[in-house]
């Protein structure tokens, strides 16, 4: 048979290769699984890098700002160390897709070796830092906050960048095509990659916050201390559920502290909080330098250009404070402005329920009171006091001296008068004449013939203060030379209508007597603090040198009435606020305050001023340097 014919239906050739990969549905499916994987990280890093920094994110901003002129050098570190760290982690992602065709694995390997090595080198260079600030300084917080600051905000800037670089390298690594065949790794290799991306996760979650929301909402007081930012730390131990009672305290509690709730604040600087009918007022200082008056919450100082830090007053119940007005300083009392006719208006006060401040015109310096003038004659007044609802302040004449005047009579002439108080209804100054110096009380003389430094108090109607005789100090009562003191802090005090003070035993110990009678143990150690509270319970700080605790921390026994309630680390403050002792604490390098028997704002680097408002304690605490947010109100329920 005759060969059958062909067909003649033409054979198409395969198409030539595309420049451009054929993505399948499948890698569609995981391309944008990826890139929104990559949206997400970038996204949670952005907002855990401004958990640790007040700085914005922005390389471009980094170059242009002439503030960081220079510290471009500081700057060339992690532009290296961040292309170091893009290569290796791009690299190495991009061979587990490229032998093992594993694209998942492979983007979050990459991303989490990156995110390793940069949690690594900065870990690495706080402690390089740190161990050469110990060289070269007592304190490091100073030396290192300076140099790992610009290091760290700037530094960590430039390496988020290299994450958003990094992850779109892996991404575009996914859209070729994996080499055949194919290599199977073992087992172990598969769990150290799974160890590095949980590794990874673990610090990112550490240093940008995740600790703290997990530690605020347990309240796991080792989850606290873990936290990174000290105001989240602080509002975990300020919670109701761990506000912890202090060792040997718990029977001490004169009332027994409340739990405290923490307002954050933007401001650079709180100062000089006070009870205004019951409510609190505070100066504060922003970032620019501008100021201002807080009253009840609300800013009532908007009006004035400036307002004066200090000082604030409560006046017949209400708010007075200094302004400028017009670049001239005036007074502010009840939202009326008070002193505008004078050169300058300063220093309100409150005498007899009505306003006194110190007020200069002419080159004189003299006290306003209720809209009177008061001491004009002298040329020079200072130090307004109130004593009884009447007037009493220093005045001066050049070549004749300083007086006391009080209820417009003059005492003095003498060479100085160093201050003058209000005690008991009655006025005490310390003044001098020559080498001669004397403890006013209501105008009589006491004390003359000693060195007197000021430390008095009046019991029973009688006067006792604290002098120097033949290089130790002594107790003179009602004229009568009858104890030892121990320490400048000594004495004399009154206690519940009786003398008490701190004697000093034939074997050097101490001891502290109160109305003639010992109270509680013999004291070995030198006394550092002492204070009375208005009821007459007695606080005694002892020193040390039996542990390091740092510059203005001391080690040592604090005793309240007689009983030891604290033993280690405690500085200043130190005193009662009300009936309750305060005093600050540092364990474990944590800070705290210990207050009437419970430790309250760990976490915070310092607390600057106090106030008992209606009752309850105010405190101004501040935090890290960096931080957006750099001061607190710590305000007690």
């Amino acid at each position: 048979m005759p060969p059958q014919p062909t067909s003649s239906t033409p054979v198409q050739e395969p198409p030539a290769p595309s420049s451009q990969p054929v993505l399948t549905p499948k890698k569609q499916n995981t391309l944008r699984l990826l890139i929104g994987s990559a949206v997400v990280i970038a996204i949670l890093m952005y907002v855990g890098i401004r958990v640790v920094t007040s700085a914005q994110i922005s390389l471009f901003a980094l170059f242009i700002n002439p503030e960081m002129g220079g510290y471009i050098l500081f700057l060339l570190p992690a532009l290296v160390v961040g292309l170091v760290f893009i290569l290796i982690s791009w690299r190495w992602g991009r061979k587990i897709y490229k032998q093992e065709d594993r694209p998942v694995q492979a983007f979050f390997f990459g991303t989490a070796l990156y995110l390793f090595l940069v949690f690594l080198a900065l870990g690495i260079t706080n402690v390089l830092l740190v161990g050469y600030a110990r060289t070269v300084a007592a304190d490091v917080s100073f030396a290192v906050g300076l140099i790992f600051s610009i290091f760290f905000l700037a530094s960590i800037q430039i390496l988020y960048v290299g994450l958003l670089v990094c992850m779109g390298l892996l991404i575009q690594s996914t859209r070729s095509s994996p080499q055949e065949p194919f290599i199977v790794r073992p087992p172990l290799t598969i769990q150290f990659r799974y160890a590095v991306m949980g590794v990874a996760v673990i610090f990112a979650l550490y240093s940008f916050g995740a600790v703290a929301l997990v530690a605020s909402a347990t309240h796991q007081q080792w989850l606290c201390n873990l936290v990174y930012s000290s105001r989240t730390k602080a509002s975990c131990f300020l919670s109701t559920s761990t506000t912890a009672l202090s060792e040997n305290a718990s029977a001490q509690n004169s009332g027994g502290a409340g739990t405290f709730t923490i307002v954050k604040t933007n401001y650079k600087q709180i100062k000089d909080l006070h009870d205004v009918g019951g409510k609190l007022a505070y100066a504060f200082e922003n970032n620019d330098g501008t100021s201002g008056v807080v009253y009840d919450g609300q800013v009532v100082s908007g009006a004035y250009q400036k307002v004066g830090i200090l000082p604030i007053a409560e006046v017949g119940g209400k708010l007075a404070y200094e302004a400028y007005k017009a670049d001239k300083e005036i007074i502010v009392w009840d939202g009326q402005e008070f002193g505008t006719q004078y050169d300058r208006a300063f220093r309100p006060a409150d005498v007899g329920g009505k306003l006194a401040y110190l007020a200069i015109q002419g080159g004189k310096q003299f006290v306003v009171w209720d809209g009177k003038e008061y001491g004009k004659e002298y040329g020079q007044t200072l130090d307004i006091r109130e004593v009884g609802e009447k007037l009493a302040f220093i005045a001066g004449k050049i070549n004749e001296g300083q007086y006391v005047l009080y209820d417009g009579k003059a005492f003095g002439p003498y060479g100085w008068v160093r201050w003058i108080h209000e005690r008991d209804g009655h006025w005490v100054a310390q003044a001098q004449t020559g080498d001669t110096q004397m403890l006013l009380v209501d105008g009589k003389e006491h004390g003359r013939g000693y060195a007197f430094e000021g430390e008095y108090a009046l019991v029973d109607g009688k006067v006792a203060f604290s002098v120097k005789k033949d290089e130790k100090w002594i107790i003179v009562y009602d004229g009568k030379e009858v104890g030892i003191g121990s320490s400048y802090e000594a004495g004399p005090y009154n206690v519940k209508g009786q003398l008490a003070y701190v004697a000093v035993n034939a074997d050097g110990t101490s001891q502290l007597m109160v109305g003639g009678q010992s109270v509680g143990p013999k004291i070995t150690e030198a006394t550092n603090n002492i204070a009375v509270s208005g009821g007459g319970h007695v606080a005694i700080q002892t020193k040390d040198n039996s542990k390091e605790c740092g510059s203005v921390v001391v080690h040592g026994v604090v005793y309240l009435d007689g009983q030891e309630v604290y033993r280690g680390c405690s500085s200043n403050p130190f005193g009662f606020y009300g009936e309750k002792l305060l005093f600050w604490t540092t364990e474990n390098k944590v800070t705290a305050l210990w207050y009437d028997g419970k430790k309250i704002g760990q976490g915070f680097y310092g607390y600057n001023y106090f106030a008992v408002v209606s009752g309850k304690l105010d405190i101004a605490a501040f935090a890290a340097a960096g931080q957006e947010v750099q001061y607190s109100l710590l305000l007690e329920q």
